[in-house]
């Protein structure tokens, strides 16, 4: 809003409307750490103590990087193969971006314990498709239950796939192409990596790059 204001203000002095920046004297909070990643203690705790839908959801966000509205839509009939390989072929709700996101060796493996169903993978106890907001609040119920996991949210797993693949060597756009954002969001999304576990991953590519 502020960034709107602003350039209203300069366009309106340019063409003599106006002598006021509209913006004057506006404080703005400090941006915060937004949605943090988790580590991989977090990762593990919820891999072991989640169960039935919500840990399927966390599988799917954990895995696939993609928004919540996205998650939920989720279906077998989504999956497109190609080469060889299978991933999600969909266009996401908020930004209409076609993405194709690979189902990681990982998620493979927990999906072939799923029930074969039509309709999404992701189903409330009564049977109806889980909305984006009903997932998240029935996910932060099973959340506070498990004290290794207090204060994350379900945006931070989605802000972990993407550093993950990051550090997998893929670049910023490869990125945006799977999870279905810019290239700048996901450079937004890899600030709060840990820079130890970054160190790590960049040591591993150099002795790959070495040995060929």
């Amino acid at each position: 809003m502020q960034n709107c204001l602003s350039s209203f203000s300069k366009w309106a002095r340019k063409r003599g409307h106006t002598e006021v920046n509209f913006t004057f004297g506006i404080d703005l909070p400090k941006p915060g750490k937004g949605h943090m990643p988790w580590t991989d203690e977090q990762l593990a705790a919820a891999a072991n103590k989640f169960t039935g839908m919500m840990r399927r959801g966390f599988m799917l966000y954990m895995h696939t990087g993609l928004r919540g509205s996205d998650v939920v839509r989720l279906t077998p009939t989504a999956i497109d193969t190609y080469q060889g390989r299978d991933a999600f072929a969909l266009t996401t709700q908020k930004r209409k971006r076609d993405v194709w996101c690979p189902i990681m060796p990982t998620l493979a493996q927990e999906m072939q314990t799923w029930e074969r169903r039509p309709g999404p993978y992701l189903l409330q106890q009564n049977g109806k498709p889980f909305t984006r907001k009903e997932f998240a609040r029935q996910f932060a119920e099973a959340r506070d239950a498990i004290p290794e996991l207090k204060g994350l949210t379900l945006h931070g797993l989605r802000a972990t796939a993407v550093i993950n693949l990051r550090r997998a060597g893929l670049s910023f756009a490869q990125i945006g192409d799977i999870v279905g954002m810019g290239a700048k969001m996901v450079e937004h999304y890899c600030r709060n990596a840990d820079m130890r576990s970054n160190s790590r991953a960049a040591l591993t590519h150099l002795e790959r790059a070495m040995a060929r």
